[in-house]
């Protein structure tokens, strides 16, 4: 596991972009980096959850990235993680994890 996935810069014209079902999700490229590399056939682990006090908006943070991959078609799931990340991960079957983790052990890098 350990896929970094940096979309180039494209300028695509307004009439080309559209918007997702997802809740609050915002105008989206017609275009579509992922689907070009295929990432439409990867299992995207969300990591959620955490240990830090930051716990329930990482939920609501996946829990969104969730709706909004969901919604456009891709493979996804929710890995909700604690203490034991390692274990957690082990038992998962995902191609490639999302970070959705807030606080220690999320943005600070440790997890990455």
């Amino acid at each position: 596991m350990g896929i970094a996935l940096v979309a180039p810069q494209t300028r695509v014209p307004e009439d080309e972009t559209r918007f997702s079902g997802a809740k609050g999700v915002g105008p989206l490229l017609a275009w579509d980096p992922a689907k070009e590399i295929g990432m439409k056939n990867k299992k995207i682990g969300i990591l959620l959850g955490g240990v830090s006090a930051e716990r329930d908006i990482s939920i609501k943070t996946g829990e969104a990235m969730f709706e909004a991959l969901a919604s456009l078609g891709y493979d996804v799931e929710k890995v909700f993680v604690d203490a034991d990340i390692d274990r957690v991960l082990r038992q998962t079957q995902i191609d490639v994890a999302v970070i959705a983790l807030h606080g220690t052990f999320g943005e600070d890098g440790c997890i990455q």
